[in-house]
């Protein structure tokens, strides 16, 4: 009644003379919803709608950090403190709402960007890493890992509106969605799978995998139905690398292949999808320069397949110069400008930015016009780059020095860097373990002495400890090794969380007692032999001089050597088990009546121990052609026809010293030799051998239920698991 009164009051002051007052005004246009300027892919960082805010992940600290960069006068802001090891972040088209996944909680922290509070932590699945948002912010695609999932979140109701199992292969680790449907109803949204795929029914051979044995995949989710619509194959390409392959028949200049494995990101421009890989080599013999390579893989959006003539090797460009620089171990982000044809790929290991041209079709170069690779220092392990709106400014996140380095894509030069987390005291143990885990990451490494352009840990950035082994973890491959075919094996079971001071036995054939004693592997693997005594961190010890079991221990050698066995013993956990929390004990009574707890038991979950301080001595150590023989068990899992990278007989007859269990199940395939698939497959071999039989234990799982309960039971080990007690 009031408005009504209110507008004949009106009327009557303006003398119903028609004026303009006796016209309603129309309701003011409603605005367009806010939308993405481009295709999204997940990144520990993210920039604002203007370019003006970045925020940034802080892995260790359990944060996401405000800076503001307006005319790069770099001002740290407020700190949100979201849940365990923030991984990737997304920024909803309005600015207003922060994703953040969680990989140690298993969450997604939704975090107010105006309050600065976390209004909700969403459960999506085991170590969720990537995510990235639809373009109209409605939907958000997170990677839960090892959960081998896809989470569907419904931003609105803030609930995982449906959970996306990958059929087709296992760790999803990256995500991009695109943004090319007007109406924004069915995008794609394509999800790598972190390693190489064998192809149905196959295994690695008598000497291991070979260089063209598996593929890397990219699965395609469609947005109207949010169901798997795809799968994009990317094959083993020519490496630009030769390999002496005589004792297998071949040439002394036989050209290596490799195939993509660690798939870490994924970004779009246009009809071509960008994928950044670690690329492994596997076939023998060992050679600093065949063993990984620098993938970047292209594929074609609408064809759904690869483009191997677009696809590029960074290392390949490297090798093309005048004077080969630095190479490019653990390529691990990349970023395009959304305006200019170029871009920027991560070399993780080697702390730089390496300049991509693209040409009119996407394909990508790292040779500049005029020839040449350009390097851009960033800072310490960078992992992660997003571009501004003009192009003008590239934001590089380095993970081990906690900070952003500030990159003018307009003449490639670092116009700043800015801090986002606090770094340790020194003298500390957090600061032993953060320069171990600078150590772990890095190809180059600091130098006490005249050394090659990358510094300690490899021959001119060749190879890192990282690379074979992500996140302390394994990268699954079964390599030819002078001992024969062996699948690299985690480093989370060597200590225990919950017993540090422990220490298994190291290597399948028990051949090395100290983590130092990898100190070979970075004078053999990842460095020219050429270099002896200039690469390594026992400085000035000639290679001689660096033995595996005696006549002298490598610990106390080296200071740096102390760092990392501190980020190894403090820093590396073991995967966190999709079934952590779920009711598997009708699974322990298998796992004791099988025999299992007799080599898998005890907080690191194996019978292998070290009972000495080394060096050994004999007795009461018994050493045989190099190995320990007391750490060796007999499961008859070695195949006749084995060998080693030279074509020679391989080791392992007598028996192998049994891995830790704890967070196996995270990466097939199993067994030394890569010939179970699945852990299931694992009983079948193992329960069937001649040793089990002889024990008279083979045939005690026949009750398919107990069998079942028991591979239940062995997916479940992980830190939080009790210990069975070994027998």
């Amino acid at each position: 009644m009031r408005f009504w009164v209110g507008m004949v009051a009106l009327a009557l002051a303006c003398g119903g003379c028609g004026s303009r007052h006796d016209r309603v005004k129309p309701d003011p246009p409603v605005p367009p919803p806010a939308v993405l300027a481009g295709p999204s892919y997940s990144a520990s960082l993210a920039l604002d709608s203007n370019s003006e805010n970045v925020w940034v992940a802080s892995e260790d600290a359990g944060t996401v950090t405000l800076v503001s960069v307006v005319l790069d006068r770099f001002v740290r802001g407020p700190v949100v403190q979201v849940g365990a090891e923030p991984t990737s972040i997304a920024l909803s088209p309005d600015n207003r709402t922060l994703y953040v996944t969680n990989r140690g909680s298993g969450t997604v922290s939704v975090v107010d960007a105006l309050a600065l509070n976390v209004r909700a932590n969403i459960p999506v699945g085991a170590e969720p890493i990537g995510c990235a948002l639809t373009p109209l912010g409605d939907k958000l695609y997170v990677a839960s890992s090892l959960a081998g999932t896809v989470a569907v979140i419904d931003t609105a109701s803030l609930s995982v509106a449906k959970t996306i199992a990958l059929t087709d292969g296992t760790f999803p680790f990256a995500v991009a969605v695109t943004n090319d449907d007007p109406a924004h109803a069915d995008e794609k949204v394509y999800v790598t799978q972190f390693f190489g795929q064998l192809g149905p029914g196959q295994r690695p051979s008598v000497s291991g995998d070979t260089d063209r044995g598996r593929v890397g995949k990219v699965t395609v989710i469609g947005t109207a139905t949010d169901s798997i619509v795809g799968t994009i194959e990317l094959g083993p390409r020519p490496t630009g690398f030769a390999s002496d392959r005589t004792a297998f028949g071949g040439s002394s200049t036989e050209q290596t292949f490799a195939f993509p494995n660690l798939l870490n990101t994924v970004v779009l421009r246009g009809k071509r999808g960008y994928v950044v890989n670690v690329a492994c080599s596997p076939d023998g013999p060992v050679s600093f320069t065949t063993n990984t390579q620098a993938f970047v893989s292209v594929f074609d959006r609408v064809s759904g397949r690869e483009l191997p003539a677009a696809t590029i090797n960074l290392n390949a460009a490297v090798k093309s110069e005048s004077e080969p620089g630095l190479f490019f171990n653990t390529p691990w982000g990349m970023a395009l400008s959304p305006r200019e044809p170029k871009g920027i790929v991560l070399s993780a290991a080697s702390d730089v930015a390496v300049v991509l041209t693209l040409s009119a079709d996407g394909s990508p170069s790292a040779t500049q016009p005029g020839g040449g690779v350009k390097r851009i220092d960033t800072g310490k392990n960078p992992r992660s780059a997003v571009i501004n709106k003009t192009g003008t400014r590239a934001y590089v996140h380095n993970h081990v020095s906690r900070d952003v380095t500030v990159i003018n894509l307009s003449d490639d030069t670092v116009v700043g860097t800015f801090g986002v987390s606090d770094l340790p005291a020194a003298g500390t143990l957090a600061a032993s373990i953060l320069r171990g885990e600078e150590l772990f990451n890095t190809s180059r490494g600091s130098s006490s002495v005249a050394t090659a352009p990358a510094g300690r840990m490899s021959t001119n950035g060749w190879g890192s400890c990282f690379s074979c082994h992500p996140f302390g973890w394994t990268d699954s491959i079964v390599w030819n090794f002078a001992d024969g075919p062996r699948k690299t094996i985690p480093l989370n079971g060597i200590f225990a969380r919950n017993d540090p001071a422990a220490h298994r036995i190291l290597n399948y054939s028990a051949t090395r007692d100290e983590v130092e004693d990898f100190e070979l592997n970075i004078r053999r693997v990842s460095s020219s032999t050429a270099q002896d005594g200039r690469t390594g961190l026992i400085i000035d010890s000639p290679i001689a001089d660096i033995p595996n079991l005696v006549p002298r221990a490598n610990s106390g050698r080296s200071p740096d050597w102390d760092d990392v066995v501190n980020y190894i013993r403090h820093g590396v956990r073991s995967p966190i088990s999709p079934f952590r929390g779920v009711n598997v004990s009708a699974g322990r009574a298998p796992f004791a009546q099988a025999g299992c707890s007799s080599c898998h038991a005890g907080p690191r979950w194996t019978s292998s121990a070290r009972t000495y301080t080394p060096p050994p001595t004999t007795p009461p150590v018994t050493i045989v052609d190099g190995q320990l023989t007391s750490a060796l068990r007999q499961v008859d899992s070695f195949v006749s026809g084995e060998v080693t990278d030279r074509n020679t007989a391989a080791r392992g007859a007598a028996g192998f010293n049994p891995p830790s269990l704890l967070g196996f199940w995270a990466f097939p395939p199993y067994l030394h030799n890569g010939q179970a698939a699945t852990v299931d497959e694992i009983l079948t071999r193992v329960l069937n051998s001649k040793a089990h039989k002889d024990a008279g234990i083979a045939g005690r799982l026949e009750d398919p239920a107990a069998r079942a309960s028991l591979v239940l039971f062995l997916m479940s080990v992980d830190d939080a698991t009790v210990p069975e007690v070994a027998q």
